[in-house]
């Protein structure tokens, strides 16, 4: 190489290369101009100049880096818009990152320090947090992430510094062209059993489960334990929760949108757009309080009253007790499930107390309406107890907590005979068993006809398939010709139906008791699940996505449903490399091994509520 020409080149990488390392920084002698963007290390997440929408106003802020789709996560100015492309972003002469014009006359927006050294920087990390730094100790003096707006990103904080008052919220943009506060704020409330609420303007409008101490109730999809790792801290300087991702890879994030929707989504790059794995409010049920104290949300959108309740007489929304209160005279508590736990702001929370001190506790205090336990990752229990009255309730479908109505002793025995059918009087019963007897044996006896008839036609197939075959074919002419070259009776449709029972699978050979399932879950055992592929496809088909869907496909039959992905759950596993948990064993393999039912140690014990709320969604 000629050495002029080496020379030169060094001297332009000796003088680019300041630049190169300090792209995610900005320091009092290199702002940030409009045009330019800051880019995190890791290459996760830019800052820069940006217009929302078809706005022509400019904002700074925060947005992912490798994803396609411009998707802003946190605006620095998002009330005071700049009016033109000659703004600076900039440390001051007193240490605090500022948004300012070229002559620096005009303020639009300052981190607002006071500070003791002006030797400071700004550094994007890849988490997408911006931090004001002391240049020298590295001391954290400022980050983006004390002040969220719309999003909710792995590593932030919702809930509240109780030591400095500060509360970490996120609130929605004006409208999808205007970042600046909109009427929508997502909050978390600490009081009794934290839960979060969504607030339009200064009013209650939906309302999260609470805190069970191991997730939040009724938003399972919240928690989504192969995707996700929730933390909840709630202590004298403060209470808040936050979360991290186990695959560092995937964009997840947590949005307040302008029209107050809280959604989950995550960017699948192969289909190049955010999946909704889950949202709120669901329906008009999540609207908060809607049926008033004692009431609840049914099913059908429509308010029913809590045992032992009825509608209020004056018209208004809401339920009272259908007799006073007797204290202490025979009260007990139903179990209610498949609901929503109530408002738990002026509930009471016990960290020690087990299930059965629980139940005391709340029926010693008079003022006790209800109560429910739960146990936390580490095994011990929780007691959470309402005192007062019950608000925003609704049947959830993926509700697993059990909620303990205070009710009187006529309401108890009036379940009682429900459950046990005892409103029957002896004749009625005497009816009943006499019928149940009659129709028994009836069907005792079709069955027996059936079997014997069945058994009669296929030994009429095996003696006769031959002439069965001729004997009504409008083709037995033809046929006839041919007949003596055939090896292989031919039957008629008819009793090829009979025989089979209408094709059932139970009588094709291999299938039935859950074989195929059995078979697939040997191989996979084994280490052997691609000699499931068809061996006209398996050169076709790339293994590890081969082994992928098998692996998707055997979450979807563990044997507990709630372990079982729900649909935008196997979306997203489908379309991302996410690692998998392992699948758990298949439903009924015990069963097609043994090939008998389970004991009767093996099964679970069930109970018949007065209230049970289901719904049924696609898994």
């Amino acid at each position: 190489m000629n050495p002029e020409n080496w020379t030169l080149n060094a001297l332009l990488l000796f003088l680019l290369f300041p630049f190169c390392t300090s792209n995610d920084t900005i320091t009092t002698t290199q702002p940030l101009t409009d045009g330019e963007i800051l880019v995190s290390k890791g290459e996760n997440f830019a800052l820069g100049f940006f217009s929302p929408g078809s706005s022509r106003d400019r904002y700074v802020g925060i947005w992912y880096n490798k994803v396609s789709e411009q998707t802003v996560v946190w605006v620095a100015n998002r009330e005071n818009p700049i009016k033109d492309s000659s703004t600076l972003l900039m440390i001051n002469a007193y240490g605090n990152l500022v948004i300012v014009n070229k002559n620096q006359s005009n303020l639009l927006w300052s981190t607002n320090l006071t500070l003791s050294t002006n030797d400071s920087i700004a550094k994007l990390s890849n988490s997408g947090n911006l931090v004001l730094l002391e240049k020298n100790t590295k001391t954290v003096l400022w980050q983006s992430f004390d002040y969220p707006t719309h999003i909710y990103l792995p590593g932030m904080k919702l809930g509240v510094n109780r030591k400095t008052g500060q509360n970490w919220l996120l609130t929605s943009w004006k409208s999808a062209n205007d970042p600046a506060r909109g009427n929508y704020s997502y909050v978390l409330d600490p009081r009794g059993s934290p839960q979060f609420f969504l607030y339009r303007g200064s009013a209650r409008y939906s309302r999260s489960g609470p805190w069970t101490g191991h997730g939040w109730s009724s938003i399972p999809a919240m928690i989504l334990s192969y995707m996700f790792n929730y933390s909840f801290v709630n202590d004298q300087d403060g209470a808040y929760v936050t979360y991290s991702l186990f695959n560092g890879s995937i964009f997840s994030k947590l949005v307040l949108d302008e029209s107050g929707s809280v959604q989950r989504r995550t960017w699948v790059d192969g289909n190049r757009r955010w999946d909704l794995l889950w949202s709120a409010p669901a329906d008009r049920c999540d609207d908060y309080a809607l049926c008033g104290p004692y009431g609840y949300c049914s099913g059908a959108l429509e308010c029913e009253c809590l045992p032992g309740f009825e509608p209020k007489s004056d018209g208004s929304v809401g339920c009272v007790r259908k007799r006073g209160s007797r204290c202490g005279k025979g009260e007990g508590f139903l179990k209610l499930v498949r609901m929503k736990l109530p408002d738990t702001s002026m509930s009471r929370v016990d960290e020690s107390l087990r299930p059965q001190d629980c139940q005391k506790q709340c029926l010693t205090n008079c003022s006790c309406t209800a109560y429910t336990t739960s146990a936390d990752i580490g095994g011990s229990s929780r007691c959470v107890a309402w005192y007062g009255e019950l608000m925003d309730i609704r049947d959830s479908r993926d509700e697993e907590q059990y909620l303990y109505l205070r009710v009187d002793a006529i309401e108890l025995a009036a379940n009682a005979r429900k459950n046990s059918k005892g409103f029957l009087d002896k004749k009625k019963n005497l009816v009943i068993l006499v019928l149940s007897i009659v129709v028994g044996l009836f069907l005792l006896v079709s069955c027996g006809c059936c079997l014997l008839k069945k058994k009669r036609e296929t030994k009429v197939v095996m003696e006769h398939g031959h002439e069965m075959l001729f004997e009504d074919y409008p083709g037995a002419n033809e046929l006839e010709q041919i007949r003596p070259n055939l090896e292989l009776p031919f039957f008629d449709l008819s009793i090829l139906v009979a025989a089979t029972d209408n094709f059932s699978s139970t009588n094709m050979l291999g299938k039935g008791g859950f074989g195929t399932v059995y078979k697939a879950w040997d191989l996979w055992n084994e280490e052997r699940v691609l000699d499931l592929v068809d061996d006209s496809i398996v050169n076709s088909c790339p293994a590890h996505e081969v082994l992928r869907c098998i692996h998707v496909g055997f979450l979807c039959v563990q044997e507990i449903a709630k372990d079982r992905p729900t649909m935008p759950a196997i979306v997203f596993m489908l379309g991302n490399e996410t690692t998998l948990p392992p699948p758990k064993q298949p439903a009924y393999l015990i069963r097609a091994r043994n090939g008998a039912g389970l004991s009767a140690t093996q099964t679970r014990k069930c109970s018949v509520d007065e209230v049970t709320m289901t719904m049924v969604v696609a898994r």
